[in-house]
């Protein structure tokens, strides 16, 4: 997360929930070399206090998304925001890189976001989207209808944090009352859009980390 990130967001209408922890918390390192990157992780991701998180949604929601990024949410909140959200959606990254099946069996999510590698995502979510990078987008409902979807937008020189953008302008879009297959394809130009800027603007190379870290959901 960076602060033009968080700007980005909040100019959506976007807020984050999140709770400030000691310690250097857990970040990808990035490095590229020519058209190529490698990614290593440092230090080590604190398992999110469900209470914390859960106190600090005091309102209801037009959507709610839970997005771990190694495995810090083993699948506890998404079933408890049910109730405060008028849509709850994960994406099942952040479950997968630790081998954690991704919430949703409930039926109580009800938007999944997957990669290709990461499979259909959970068969009871009303909708599974899944993104192949600049590939077709499928999305898989319930009840088995499949629909295809080209992305908009011109192919990203880099992918890092595409997938995250991607699931939260899903979410806006859908919240704005877009019909699922149109906000996929809405959500893609969007991102296509404003993340190089992001990106540029942030420190995706710093060596040095922080004394302290927010734990957000």
């Amino acid at each position: 997360m960076t602060l033009e990130s968080v700007r980005v967001e909040r100019s959506l209408g976007v807020e984050r929930l999140g709770y400030q922890v000691d310690g250097p918390g857990f970040v990808f390192r990035i490095e590229y070399e020519d058209s190529s990157r490698r990614v290593s992780q440092v230090g080590v991701p604190r398992v999110i206090d469900t209470s914390a998180v859960l106190s600090l949604a005091d309102g209801y929601y037009e959507a709610v998304l839970v997005s771990p990024v190694y495995g810090e949410e083993p699948g506890t909140l998404p079933p408890l925001l049910a109730g405060r959200a008028g849509l709850v959606a994960v994406d099942v990254q952040g479950y997968y890189r630790v081998g954690l099946g991704a919430p949703g069996g409930e039926r109580l999510v009800s938007l999944s976001h997957t990669g290709e590698e990461e499979g259909e995502g959970p068969s009871s979510v009303y909708v599974n989207v899944m993104t192949r990078g600049y590939g077709t987008v499928t999305v898989q409902y319930r009840g088995g209808e499949e629909f295809l979807r080209d992305p908009r937008g011109p192919r990203l020189s880099d992918p890092t944090g595409a997938g995250d953008a991607f699931t939260g302008a899903l979410l806006v879009l859908l919240a704005e009352g877009y019909a699922v297959e149109d906000a996929v394809a809405e959500a893609s130009e969007v991102v296509a859009s404003v993340l190089p800027d992001i990106q540029s603007r942030a420190l995706l190379d710093c060596d040095w980390i922080g004394s302290y870290s927010i734990n957000t959901l």
